[in-house]
């Protein structure tokens, strides 16, 4: 038996024999659940951008890891950390207010590191647009 379309999320099956006598027997529940993972760390560029007066930073981990995203001025000096903790492996979201920055182009970074020893970082521009 092949189930057709498959979506994220979780699923539970089980067996229902029936014998030629007429008795009827269920098997075990069965739980699946299906979940995308990204099979390399990752920053997406923010959405939307230009924006104003939020915009959201998305990036995806492979493994459990320690993050931390952190906004700068063109002048490289830090105006805000986003995210600085423990994510669990999989996509997140994070959302930007900047409603009380100045307008102007910003430079956002990730610094991850996995659980199991894995480094990574990337850098990003966006503009605030006032």
């Amino acid at each position: 038996f092949i189930d057709r379309p498959v979506h994220l999320g979780k699923y539970s099956y089980r067996l229902k024999q029936i014998d030629n006598d007429g008795a009827v027997d269920y098997s075990d529940i069965v739980s699946i659940e299906f979940t995308l993972m990204p099979d390399n760390f990752i920053l997406y560029q923010n959405y939307p951008n230009p924006f104003n007066p939020s915009t959201k930073i998305k990036f995806g981990l492979p493994v459990d890891s320690g993050v931390r995203i952190a906004v700068y001025n063109v002048l490289g000096e830090k105006v805000i950390d986003l995210a600085k903790g423990e994510y669990s492996a999989g996509y997140h979201e994070i959302n930007m207010d900047a409603s009380r920055f100045a307008g102007g182009v910003y430079i956002y970074s990730i610094i991850s590191e996995g659980s199991d020893g894995s480094k990574f970082s990337a850098v990003k521009k966006m503009m605030l647009l006032k």
